[in-house]
């Protein structure tokens, strides 16, 4: 039950068994996938 709600409240890539990625790789991932959009949109 405690697992379940760590998942909620806790930051963002948190994981019970210590395997998910920090918050900083996150962003980074969330920059780089935004890239890729807008690269792929540009001359609309």
């Amino acid at each position: 039950m405690w697992t379940a709600i760590r998942y909620v409240m806790l930051p963002p890539g948190w994981r019970a068994d210590g395997s998910g990625e920090t918050t900083e790789a996150l962003r980074q991932q969330n920059l780089d996938a935004r890239r890729t959009v807008q690269v792929g949109t540009q001359g609309r």
